[in-house]
């Protein structure tokens, strides 16, 4: 259904729905800009992690069984909701705050910095 005012020609509307678009596209460049930014930083710091937490996890084995259930749960929440299709888990944590946990503790997972991981490769 055509909603344009009947004094619009096709051209005029044409023209003016040129012009949102282009004003808009100028709008969302920097926030587009912004947003990849913030998404390098985080990727960035998630590398941090991942380079330090092996050591201190070796190092503090106290530390690594206090964090692998924690951990552990949050990978099993990320499947749960991503097979529900849902975008939070009940508790209102989203897919994407569950994800690093999840990544980190499966990872860790397969080099065996987990105690019960450690205890099954002796095996």
């Amino acid at each position: 259904m055509n909603t344009a005012p009947s004094a619009l020609t096709p051209e005029a509307t044409a023209w003016m729905q040129a012009q949102i678009a282009i004003h808009t596209a100028r709008a969302v460049a920097p926030l587009r800009e912004e947003l990849d930014k913030l998404d390098d930083w985080a990727n960035g710091l998630f590398v941090v992690l991942a380079d330090v937490l092996p050591q201190l996890l070796r190092a503090h084995p106290s530390a690594a069984a206090a964090i692998a259930p924690r951990w552990e749960r949050a990978a099993e929440s990320f499947d749960a909701v991503l097979a529900s299709g849902q975008r939070k888990t009940n508790e209102g944590e989203s897919l994407e705050l569950l994800e690093a946990r999840k990544m980190l503790y499966r990872v860790f997972a397969v080099v065996g910095l987990w105690p019960k991981a450690r205890a099954k490769m002796r095996r």
